[in-house]
């Protein structure tokens, strides 16, 4: 049987990068957000070998988180407006809204 071998790309190893510094900003309890937009970037960049990919990489994920978690975004606004209603109905009182 022949042997396989896995090629590691560079793409493969800047994902391994942005992971590891993911990781170490989590365990600073700092905000990755960032962070993960920019490997996000960057993988696109060393993927598709332009500026023009790593930005079309950031939008492509976006839309791909939005299709993904559009249930559970919904499924949080509509508790979270529940526990509002509820809290009012029984305080009896409507607290004052900002514009």
């Amino acid at each position: 049987m022949p042997e396989a071998y896995i090629a590691l790309t560079p793409v493969h190893w800047f994902y391994l990068v942005g992971v590891l510094v993911i990781l170490f900003t989590m365990i600073l309890r700092k905000d990755t957000p960032l962070v993960c937009i920019a490997f996000l970037f960057g993988i696109g960049v060393v993927g598709k070998c332009s500026l023009a990919g790593g930005i079309q990489t950031i939008f492509s994920s976006i839309i791909y988180a939005i299709s993904e978690f559009r249930e559970v975004i919904a499924t949080i606004a509509l508790v979270t407006a529940f526990s509002i209603c509820l809290r009012e109905a029984i305080s009896g009182t409507t607290p004052p809204y900002k514009v």
